[in-house]
Parts: C-alpha cells; sequence; structure tokens
C-alpha cells in the first residue's frame, strides 16, 4: 500500500512525467491501451493549454513542424484522391504523427527526465516480452508446434507484427546497457543479476521475433555499444566472444536459420518493369513459391521506382487514397495477384513515401532524419544515435509507417530524442 501511496502522490506532483511516462509503457501492448494513454495525454495537454493558459512558444520548433506538415499533406493527398473513403482511413491513422507530437511539446519545459521515461519504456517492453514468452511455452505445453513461438505467432497475442515489436526490444536492450551506468548507485538497476535477467529476457524476445533486419543491424550496433563501454582489451575480447557465440546458438535454431537462409536467398533473373504489357515478365505459380524475402523486396522497388516515374507521379505520388489500387493493379500486371500480394505495400518506407506521396515529401522526410542525426551527434547522445541507425536502416525493409504501431513507436521516440536535444541546446546557451 505504502508503495501505490507513493506512486499516487508522485503522479499527482508531476502529472506531465507520468503521462510521458504511461505513453512510454504502453508501446508495446495492445493498440487500444496504448490509445488510450495517448489520449490521457492530449486531455491534459489540453488542460494546460485553455485552463492553465500556458504561452504556447514550445511549439516554434522544427520538431514539431515535421508532423504539422506531414499531416497536413497527408490531409491534401487524401481527400484529392479519386478513392477518398480509404484516403479517410489513412488520415485517421496519421493523425497519430501530430497528437503525439502536440502532448510532448505541450509538456515540453516540464523537468520530466527523458532516463526515467526510456526506462520505463525498457521495463515496460521486458514485461510485456516475457508475458509472451510465458504465452508461447504454455501453447507449446497444450500441444501447439514449436512454431508457434516464433514471428508472426510470437507477438499475436498483442495483435502486432514481430517486426515492430523487434524495435521495441533492440532499443529497450540499448537503453538497459546504456543507462545503468550512469544512474546512481542505490538504484536498484546496479543489481548484475536482475540487469541479466532483464537482457536475457529481451534477448530471447528478440530472437523468436525473427526479424532479419533488426536482428541483423542489433548485433552490429549492441557490439559497437558495448566496445565502447567497456575499457579494458582483455574484457573487449570476452565479451566479443560471448556475442559470438550467442550468435551462433541464435543461428542453429531451426526456425532462425531458415528464415535467414530462405530469406536473403537472391539468384533472380528475369524480372524488369516494362510499361508494355506484351513483354511484361508474369511470374507463375512456381516462381512465386520460390520468390525470398529479399527478392521480393527486389521486385517492390524495381516495380515501384519504374512505374511511379513512367506515370510522371515522381513529384508528388499516386495519393494516400489511391496507391494501394495502383500497386494492386501492377501486381496483377506481373502476375504477383491475385490471392498472393495483392494489398500489400513495397516493405520499404522511403519508396512508400515515393510511391504515396512523391518526392518532394520524401526530400522532406529525408531532410527530418538527417537534422534528427545532426541533434544526436551535437548533443553526444550516443543512444539517440543508435536508435536513429537502427531505425533508418529498418526504414529499408519495412514500411512502418503504415501501421499505427510503427507511427507510434517512431514519433514519440524521435520527438523525445529532440525535445531533450532542444534542452541541451538550451543549456549551453545560457551558461
Amino acid at each position: 500500500m505504502n508503495v501505490l501511496k507513493v506512486l499516487k502522490n508522485y503522479a499527482i506532483n508531476n502529472p506531465e512525467e507520468t503521462l510521458v511516462c504511461l505513453m512510454a509503457a504502453m508501446i508495446p501492448f495492445m493498440l487500444n491501451v496504448g490509445n488510450v494513454s495517448i489520449i490521457l495525454a492530449l486531455a491534459y495537454a489540453l488542460y494546460l493549454i485553455f485552463i492553465k493558459k500556458i504561452k504556447l512558444k514550445q511549439y516554434h520548433n522544427f520538431a514539431f513542424y515535421f508532423p504539422l506538415v506531414y499531416f497536413l499533406i497527408i490531409i491534401i493527398s487524401a481527400l484529392t484522391s479519386k478513392n477518398v473513403d480509404y484516403g479517410i482511413k489513412v488520415i485517421n491513422k496519421n493523425q497519430l504523427f501530430i497528437l503525439i507530437a502536440f502532448a510532448l511539446f505541450t509538456f515540453r519545459y516540464t523537468q520530466y527526465s527523458i532516463k526515467r521515461v526510456l526506462i520505463f519504456f525498457a521495463l515496460s517492453t521486458t514485461c510485456a516480452t516475457l508475458i509472451l514468452i510465458v504465452n508461447g511455452c504454455i501453447n507449446l505445453v497444450a500441444g501447439k508446434d514449436s512454431q508457434t513461438l516464433f514471428f508472426h505467432d510470437f507477438t499475436s497475442l498483442y495483435d502486432q507484427h514481430p517486426v515492430y515489436f523487434a524495435l521495441y526490444i533492440a532499443l529497450s536492450i540499448f537503453i538497459l546497457i546504456q543507462y545503468p551506468i550512469k544512474l546512481k548507485k542505490e538504484s536498484i538497476l546496479k543489481n548484475r543479476l536482475l540487469m541479466f535477467s532483464l537482457l536475457f529476457i529481451l534477448f530471447c524476445g528478440l530472437i523468436l521475433t525473427a526479424s532479419k533486419a533488426v536482428i541483423f543491424i542489433f548485433f552490429i550496433i549492441v557490439s559497437y555499444q558495448i566496445l565502447q563501454l567497456i575499457k579494458k582489451n582483455n574484457q573487449k575480447i570476452i565479451v566479443l566472444g560471448f556475442i559470438g557465440i550467442l550468435i551462433m546458438l541464435a543461428a542453429n535454431i531451426p526456425t532462425i536459420k531458415n528464415r535467414f537462409v530462405e530469406g536473403i536467398h537472391f539468384d533472380f533473373e528475369g524480372f524488369k518493369p516494362t510499361d508494355n504489357i506484351a513483354e511484361a515478365y508474369v511470374f507463375n505459380l512456381d516462381s512465386k513459391e520460390q520468390i525470398s524475402d529479399l527478392e521480393l523486396r527486389y521486385i517492390f522497388l524495381n516495380m515501384g521506382l519504374f512505374h511511379v516515374t513512367n506515370d510522371h507521379k515522381l513529384l508528388f505520388g499516386y495519393g494516400v487514397g489511391d496507391v494501394q489500387n495502383y500497386l494492386d493493379y501492377y501486381y496483377m500486371y506481373y502476375g504477383l495477384a491475385p490471392n498472393w500480394y495483392e494489398g500489400y505495400n513495397v516493405h520499404n518506407q522511403y519508396l512508400q513515401l515515393l510511391v504515396s506521396v512523391g518526392g518532394v515529401v520524401l526530400l522532406f522526410f529525408i531532410s527530418y532524419l538527417i537534422f534528427s542525426f545532426y541533434a544526436a551527434i551535437k548533443s553526444g547522445n550516443k543512444l539517440y544515435l543508435l536508435f536513429l541507425i537502427m531505425v533508418t536502416f529498418a526504414f529499408f525493409f519495412e514500411s512502418y509507417f503504415e501501421r499505427n504501431k510503427g507511427i507510434v513507436f517512431f514519433i514519440f521516440m524521435n520527438t523525445l530524442f529532440l525535445i531533450d536535444f532542444f534542452k541541451y541546446e538550451n543549456r549551453n546557451i545560457r551558461y
């Protein structure tokens, strides 16, 4: 009861930090749970604006202008599409860009700790991962196939795609490695056994997501991160050896091995986009069954770039309401539909932006990413830099903004880091 009383008093005395921590902690869970935390934060933000009459200068910032302008572009693109009904659905999903940024920037000048927020996120992700592992083990005991422990089945309890959950886990591991070293000695996180247990749960969860791109970039980043934190060469060798053993153990899990071997297989010839339907390469049943994940992304990339250029949509795209109809048409064009890839996005966030809203918006988005890298490097925030490297790499293999959770994770974390950067800049100016 004393713990609950302390938490209650803390929440009352620090409502902004409590709400930001709640938003972070709910990211790994179900969509409706996460949306409730966002609604609560928005409600309090509006309370501060209309009841407390706070000044609005905190919104005058590029990090807020980007989601605002991006959302306005989505609205314009949706309403000028032929399929306005589908465009409205895209608007509803993308409003998270501005709603989350609005809430965070409303709390911008409050004294909440970004470390505390990120640790809440990491601990919540660990808890969510443990629940998924236990759920998978229960399924095994109930007689289900071992495949239910991996990929889509692993995260189905939260109705989430595993590639999103893999990002949560990877960032959580980066957080728990980076921040406890700098925390006060009385922190419970100094307990090495506890830290090892948390990291072990997260590592197991990452392997079970079986997300190739995230696992690949994760091992590169985490190796660099650990080596940067360890000073002695002999300890570096031991850690590198341990990481190597983990990689080998993970690689020998049949499901993981098959996903990597089959997924990165690339022996593809013959496909070349064309505007002459008589010359179009048409995939038959056998060739479609043999397409690997890497080959599929190659096909989508070539197809998307060729047709968006050939259809004179390079500047402004097909429109968010119409882009899926165009993609489905070209899937049919090359024999990739029906009953195969219709309804699929292009599995590349940069290409998805190009075909949806055009090269102008893609350049705008890239400028936002460049500014984010600048902020991470200038402030010396290594964790922010690791986050950016991970997500910008992952964007080449998935269209993360096509789902609610992808939008929430990226815009929440990136806005949070950018707000911390501007606090850093203000400290430098003041002193």
